[in-house]
């Protein structure tokens, strides 16, 4: 019996083999895997059509219509007590399974699933709404209520059928997740749309494995171009093209483009390479249109667990992308600190981030480098990053992504100045009597971008650093920016709150110019104007911290934004932050 080995070497081969384990794993199928190496015997890939489906159908259940036409059905069902929210939710409900179950793809999985039964496309259509009246009581339809709720229950008894179920689900799956990587052949050919899509994949991507190991190939002329492996002929069933994976392949017919430079029989894969191809969107994580990959040249069992998202392989309702992302970041450092990517400081600089956004027709692919001290900087900022998972309002009612930018910050080894300059322009209410917006959010930026800084500065500076006293401790920027809420109720108690509004402005420029020149004298001003013309009892001390900081440049940005936030931010900030 043929045992297929498959070795670790580009992200794309990564990612398909990592996507092959997922699926074998998820379906109980033996595997070994040594070093850098996943084998298993050919007779494992009878029935990888449906171990395929079943994988990611139970991984993105919770985000696939399938399951939220039954979920929610279900609880409609359960409901006790109506009124006119509750009929505006049914409403919602059987216009988006309406849409939903008579749309081709449904349709398409009743044919397949040959169940005759029911008739679901005339009973979907059924699903009309009901209209409340002005003055009519919600008891008056209730009697119609009852109606669609009987529907609703013959449609999800049938849909609860195993076969009904189970190709359902597949067409999700194909459309929602395996469509944005790749797309034209297979059950994804506009001609298979009515067929089975686990024969389908059987035929397109295992059958030719088979019958390559059933051939002998001493005298083929050709090499696989992925892996090298001998091909006897480039046609299929024997090699294939990559112009199927959406955005990365090249037009084979093209054979004069000079990207095959002249000559296109150089550049097509055996089936071994296509199979694995096609399982890539199993070994990347996929939400909401965005994925990513985590690529590293360490030991195959140790690229696997770094694209685990915890225990449970279901990615759950209530997650994120981002909130997955980080969870994934935790997930190397911790695997770094047990010792389990046993490798050199240089190859742990090799873990790569592959990011996927189907919205970008372009480049859907983005690549970045991770490296330790960066792993560090999000270790040390677990609990500040947790907090700026959701966006955060700001002006004219739009919303800043801040986990995003900091982390496409962190990718390309820049500080979060520029950000935290953003932050504050655009919470600043026009209003100069109301207090500065997203305090919380800014402080805990201040925070993780003054541990990037140093981590980085101890990178590049080594032993020439001065020592610890060069780093700023979050008890000194606790410091100044209490300091800048003094200043403040200074300025409020002797009703000169309108001053406070064009100092910010003055400040924020300074620090975006880096002009500290200009820096320093608005700051000395606001402190020279709030005691020299005030007869008010006060303890005003000027921070001698930002005095000290005039030969570093970073340091007084940190504690110059810090004192900002202070300043602005009134009363709102208590020992939390908060």
């Amino acid at each position: 019996m043929a045992k297929i080995e498959l070795k670790t070497g580009s992200w794309l081969d990564n990612a398909g083999i990592v996507g092959i384990a997922n699926i074998l794993e998820y379906n109980g199928v033996p595997f070994s895997i040594k070093n850098n190496r996943l084998s298993f015997d050919i007779s494992v890939l009878h029935d990888f059509g449906n171990f395929y489906f079943n994988f990611l159908s139970e991984k993105y259940k919770d985000f696939i219509s399938y399951t939220r036409i039954v979920k929610k059905g279900e609880v409609l069902l359960e409901t006790n007590l109506w009124d006119a929210k509750k009929l505006s939710e049914l409403n919602a409900y059987m216009e988006y399974s309406k849409g939903k179950l008579t749309s081709n793809s449904y349709t398409a999985a009743y044919n397949i699933a040959a169940d005759t039964t029911v008739d679901i496309v005339q009973l979907t259509k059924l699903l009309t709404k009901i209209h409340l009246k002005k003055k009519q009581n919600i008891s008056e339809v209730q009697g119609n209520i009852e109606e669609k709720l009987r529907l609703i229950k013959q449609i999800l008894d049938y849909l609860h059928k195993p076969d009904l179920k189970k190709y359902i689900t597949a067409k999700n799956v194909m459309y929602d997740i395996i469509a944005k990587f790749w797309s034209n052949v297979s059950f994804l050919h506009r001609s298979a749309t009515k067929k089975d899509p686990m024969v389908e994949y059987e035929q397109y991507f295992i059958e030719p494995i088979r019958q390559y190991y059933e051939t002998t190939h001493e005298n083929d002329k050709y090499c696989c171009f992925n892996c090298g492996k001998p091909i006897k002929k480039l046609s299929k069933p024997a090699a294939f093209d990559l112009a199927w994976m959406n955005r990365m392949g090249v037009d084979m017919n093209r054979k004069s483009s000079h990207f095959w430079n002249l000559n296109s029989s150089t550049c097509y894969i055996c089936p071994i390479c296509n199979f694995v191809f096609s399982c890539v969107p199993t070994g990347f994580t996929f939400l909401n249109g965005q994925g990513y990959f985590v690529n590293s040249n360490s030991e195959l069992s140790s690229l696997i667990k770094l694209n685990v998202n915890g225990e449970n392989m279901a990615v759950k309702s209530d997650e994120t992308i981002n909130l997955l992302e980080l969870r994934t970041y935790y997930q190397i450092i911790k695997i770094m600190e047990h010792g389990k990517l046993k490798q050199s400081n240089r190859e742990i600089e090799n873990i790569q981030i592959i990011k996927f956004n189907q919205n970008n027709n372009v480049r859907p692919y983005s690549f970045n480098i991770l490296s330790k001290d960066k792993l560090s900087v999000i270790n040390k900022n677990k609990e500040n990053l947790g907090k700026l998972l959701k966006p955060v309002k700001v002006r004219n009612d739009n919303f800043l992504n801040i986990y995003e930018n900091i982390i496409n910050y962190l990718y390309h080894n820049k500080n979060q100045f520029d950000l935290i300059q953003l932050m504050f322009r655009e919470s600043i209410p026009e209003n100069a009597a109301q207090p500065l917006r997203n305090t919380f959010s800014i402080r805990h930026l201040i925070y993780l971008n003054n541990d990037f800084i140093w981590t980085i500065r101890r990178e590049s500076e080594g032993n020439r650093m001065t020592g610890y006293s060069s780093y700023v401790s979050k008890k000194t920027i606790d410091h100044v920016m209490k300091e800048g809420q003094k200043l403040a109720e200074v300025y409020i108690r002797k009703g000169a709150a309108n001053k406070m509004q064009g100092i910010t402005y003055r400040l924020l420029n300074a620090l975006k110019s880096k002009n500290i020149g200009r820096f320093m004298d608005t700051f000395f001003n606001a402190y020279l104007y709030a005691k020299n013309s005030s007869r008010l009892e006060t303890n005003l001390i000027i921070p001698t911290e930002l005095s000290e900081t005039l030969n570093d440049e970073d340091k007084l940005q940190t504690l110059g934004y810090a004192f900002i936030l202070g300043f602005r931010s009134g009363r709102q900030l208590n020992d939390k932050g908060e």
